[in-house]
């Protein structure tokens, strides 16, 4: 390369520079993220974060009607402890969100959750006005009872005056059976009779051998299998 080159080539190099140092658009400042107001909630056990009046999807309106403003909502949990369990209900869905068994530990010592949300999912899929629905996906209210030394808990789903959906949850003080009913009122010709309850378990290592593990899980809630049918009485 000769001298006249390698000046041109200079003077090009220190003329791009110059551009950029001094004519390059600034770099805008990165915003302020807009922080959102935490939700509180209320002491005791059920919490109770801030609801918003459910707006009804038009698609779903017009596809499920009423059943619509039902599928908007905001989750409020419930906690029930007995002698022997830690349960957690969710009102999106309503049903158990959480499951601990108090006195018994893994095999790690850690607590023994034997059902969590971040590892099940439940359905519970039927027909509303011939279209398939999971009553899952609904958002319902919570009513808790006692009756003796039996906590009730029931979630029902409200369409109109007369019109309704309730799962219905009876805890005992002691031991490990929860016993669960479903009930509707006045949804004959809108709500199939026929519901088929599906639960998709992603089962945790709980003892050493994971055989074990199967076994002493399935013997404590005694579960005959993960999908089961049921007629709405």
């Amino acid at each position: 390369m000769d001298r006249n080159s390698a000046i041109g080539l200079t003077l090009m190099a220190a003329l791009l520079l110059a551009y950029f140092i001094w004519f390059a658009p600034e770099t805008p400042a990165p915003s302020k993220p807009v922080q959102q107001p935490a939700a509180t909630s209320q002491s005791g056990s059920l919490s109770q974060p801030e609801t918003r009046t459910p707006v009804p999807d038009s698609t779903l309106a017009k596809q499920y009607g009423d059943l619509s403003t039902l599928m908007q909502g905001s989750e409020e949990l419930l906690n029930v402890e007995t002698n022997d369990l830690k349960i957690t209900f969710s009102n999106k869905g309503g049903g158990i969100n959480t499951l601990e068994l108090k006195n018994y530990k893994t095999y790690s010592g850690k607590p023994l959750v034997l059902v969590e949300s971040t590892s099940n999912s439940f359905q519970l899929m039927t027909q509303f006005k011939g279209q398939n629905i999971d009553l899952n996906s609904l958002y319902y209210s919570v009513n808790q009872t006692r009756d003796g030394d039996t906590t009730r808990v029931t979630y029902t789903a409200r369409l109109g005056e007369n019109e309704s959906f309730s799962q219905i949850y009876s805890i005992p003080s002691s031991g490990f059976k929860i016993s669960y009913a479903l009930s509707g009122q006045g949804l004959d010709g809108k709500l199939s009779d026929q519901i088929t309850l599906e639960w998709n378990n992603a089962l945790r290592l709980l003892e050493k051998d994971m055989a074990d593990s199967r076994n002493n899980t399935t013997n404590s809630i005694g579960l005959p299998s993960s999908k089961s049918s049921s007629s709405l009485r």
